[in-house]
């Protein structure tokens, strides 16, 4: 199973468009665990709608102290073997739930797949394709690891 975390705090704009891009995966083998830090807008009734017509959305809502906070209260509340981070005003491409879960089937334990990230600008061109280079659990780990965070 795929537990897919979406933190979220005054997400009205986009929380639909994100409950709704996991129910297109049509994915059998998917949580989606909703971390709402106390919204103040209409999030936590929009969560309540779909919440009632899907079971395999699940959520809370109260303050926390930000979305490093959000996050691990989702891989807390996660049943899935797989943990995937959707921020609310990000998308899948379709189907890649369950391309994911293929591709889990063949790797070892444990593992981590990063994909692509396509930066679309305001009129919907893709702006950028940003690829992961040299990914791997040392460069991770390590004080020098290349990436800038």
């Amino acid at each position: 199973m795929i537990s897919v975390i979406t933190p979220v705090y005054n997400g009205e704009k986009f929380i639909e468009s994100c409950i709704k891009v996991v129910i297109e995966q049509n994915c059998p083998n998917v949580e989606h665990i909703i971390i709402d830090g106390g919204s103040k807008d209409g999030t936590v009734e929009i969560i309540k709608q779909y919440a009632k017509h899907y079971p395999h959305i699940r959520w809370i809502s109260e303050k926390d102290q930000g979305q490093s906070d959000a996050m691990n209260k989702g891989i807390a509340m996660a049943k899935g073997e797989i943990i995937s981070f959707l921020n609310v005003d990000d998308f899948y491409e379709p189907n890649v739930l369950n391309r994911v879960l293929k591709l889990f089937e063949k790797l070892p334990e444990p593992s981590l797949v990063v994909g692509n990230c396509n930066i679309w600008g305001d009129s919907q061109e893709l702006k950028l394709i940003n690829k992961p280079k040299k990914l791997k659990i040392e460069y991770l780990l390590s004080e020098t690891s290349p990436f800038p965070y």
